[in-house]
C-alpha cells in the first residue's frame, strides 16, 4: 500500500513539475523571438537612417556641384557679355571717329571749293574794276589831268584826278567812278549804277566820237 502511494505521489510530482517547467520554456522562446525582432527593426532603422544620410550627403553634393556648375556658367556667360560689349563700344567708337574724319573731310573739301568759287568770283570782279579804271585812268588823261598809270589801281593819284574832274564838271565830288562821272568821261555804262569799289558797272572803254568816225571828204 506504502509502494502504490509513494508511485501515485511521484507521478503526480513528476506531473507538477512538468507542468511549471512547460511554461518557462516558452516564456523564454517567446522573449528570445521578440529580442531578436527588436534587433531586426533596430538594424532596419539604422539602415534606414544611414541610407538617408548617405542620400542626404549625395543631394548636397549634387547642389554643391549643381551650384558651382551655375556660378561658372554665369561668369562665362558675363565674361563673354563684358567682351561683346567692349567690342561693339570700340566698333561704334571707330565707327563714330571714321564718320567724323570723313565729315571733316567732307566740310573742308566743301570749304576749298568754295573758297575757289569765291576767289574765282572776286577774281572776276576785280578783272572788270581793274578794266573799268584804266579806261578811266586813260579818259582822264586825254582830258587833261594826271591819274597815274593806267595800271586799272583805284590808287590816290586816279582819286585825286576824279575828284578834280568831278569839281570841274560840277557833278558831286565823291572820287569814285560812279555813273555820272563815267559818262561825264565819255564811258560806256549801263544804268545799274557804281559797284562797291565806286566804279561803274558794265563796259568801260572810251568812247568814240562821231566826228572821228566822219570819212574825211576831199575838196
Amino acid at each position: 500500500m506504502k509502494t502504490i502511494t509513494v508511485i501515485a505521489f511521484s507521478v503526480a510530482l513528476g506531473l507538477a513539475w512538468t507542468g511549471v517547467a512547460l511554461p518557462a520554456d516558452e516564456v523564454k522562446g517567446q522573449s528570445t523571438g521578440t529580442k531578436q525582432e527588436e534587433t531586426t527593426k533596430d538594424k532596419m532603422k539604422s539602415a534606414g537612417e544611414k541610407t538617408k544620410e548617405k542620400t542626404g550627403e549625395a543631394w548636397d553634393k549634387t547642389k554643391e556641384k549643381t551650384g558651382e556648375a551655375w556660378d561658372k556658367t554665369k561668369e562665362k556667360t558675363g565674361e563673354a557679355w563684358d567682351k561683346t560689349k567692349e567690342k561693339t563700344g570700340e566698333a561704334w567708337d571707330k565707327t563714330k571717329e571714321k564718320s567724323g574724319q570723313a565729315w571733316d573731310k567732307t566740310k573742308e573739301k566743301s570749304g576749298q571749293a568754295w573758297d575757289k568759287t569765291k576767289g574765282a568770283a572776286k577774281g572776276a570782279k576785280d578783272a572788270v574794276k581793274g578794266g573799268q579804271v584804266s579806261a578811266a585812268q586813260d579818259a582822264l588823261r586825254a582830258k587833261g589831268f594826271d591819274p597815274g598809270p593806267s595800271d586799272g589801281v583805284m590808287g590816290p593819284r586816279t582819286t585825286a584826278a576824279v575828284r578834280d574832274f568831278q569839281q570841274k564838271e560840277g557833278i558831286p565830288v565823291t572820287g569814285k567812278l560812279d555813273v555820272t562821272t563815267s559818262s561825264r568821261l565819255g564811258m560806256q555804262t549801263t544804268s545799274e549804277g557804281s559797284d562797291a569799289g565806286g566804279t561803274a558797272s558794265g563796259a568801260a572803254s572810251p568812247a568814240t566820237s562821231p566826228e572821228k568816225d566822219k570819212p574825211v571828204q576831199k575838196p
